[in-house]
């Protein structure tokens, strides 16, 4: 009779040690790949943001539109609350880490994200000539811009010592800056 539970008891041992594992590996792989899904749907829903917002500008050519007609417009920020912003309310957007920092008045809001996305392609999130790229890490509101010199842009936002804001200019974008200044300069904006 001993030798009858005996190979019971083993066998019923040896399922329990094969099926646990196996369990755990299924779980384990089942979670891994719904924390995927979840961030490629979060991906997916930043990417689905930007453009969602930026069809709101109508498509008419880009010499029209002014610094004041674009400021008019909102975004929305795929951040945890969904922030909405006027465009004219942007002084400036920077990246530290790959979170942008868009700075307003009063205030700075953030979401996660590449400068490049923002400026560049044929609808960008912040369309020129309203916000230009200055530096690898800035992109400015050109109403925003007091004054220039050789390689420094000072904005109407004063930081804690009441001196205007300085945000660096580099050679690399001084071209495109110069076209964006010069045009709210000439047209009176």
């Amino acid at each position: 009779m001993i030798f009858m539970i005996m190979p019971v008891w083993y066998f019923v041992l040896g399922i329990v040690l094969v099926l646990i594992p196996m369990m755990l590996g299924f779980y384990i792989l089942h979670k891994r790949q719904s924390e995927m899904l979840q961030v490629g749907q979060e991906q997916s829903q930043q990417l689905n943001s930007i453009s969602d917002q930026t069809t709101l500008i109508p498509n008419i050519d880009r010499q029209f539109m002014t610094p004041q007609y674009l400021a008019q417009f909102t975004i929305t920020l795929s951040d945890a609350r969904s922030t909405v912003l006027y465009l004219g309310d942007i002084l400036y957007v920077t990246v530290e880490k790959k979170r942008l920092q868009f700075h307003l008045k009063n205030r700075i809001c953030s979401m996660e994200g590449k400068l490049s996305d923002m400026v560049k392609g044929d609808n960008p999130f912040l369309p020129f000539p309203l916000f230009v790229q200055v530096q690898k890490s800035y992109i400015i509101n050109v109403l925003a811009v007091i004054e220039s010199k050789k390689n420094m842009v000072y904005l109407s936002k004063v930081n804690e010592k009441g001196l205007p804001v300085k945000v660096p200019l580099s050679d690399n974008f001084f071209e495109q800056f110069n076209k964006a200044f010069l045009r709210r300069e000439n047209k009176g904006y």
